[in-house]
């Protein structure tokens, strides 16, 4: 995916008119994140502590359903 499309930007310029405002490193950093493992990690489990019990067994049903077809395929 690319910061465009995660942007949802209809242009590249658009793209970089938005970016040009931030400091590269600051960009870098959060980039970074959206694909660090052990940070996406982190935000799942706070998400789902937040979550009410009927709320987290609905997500863990969910998972449960969609490992069990994409493992048996």
């Amino acid at each position: 995916m690319t910061i465009k499309g995660a942007l949802a930007h209809g242009s590249l310029l658009t793209t970089e008119t938005y970016l040009k405002d931030f400091d590269n490193s600051e960009v870098d950093t959060t980039i970074q994140k959206m694909f660090d493992k052990s940070y996406i990690k982190e935000k799942a489990v706070k998400l789902l502590l937040s979550l009410s019990e009927e709320e987290y067994q609905e997500v863990i049903k969910k998972v449960r359903n969609y490992r069990t077809t994409q493992f048996s395929s």
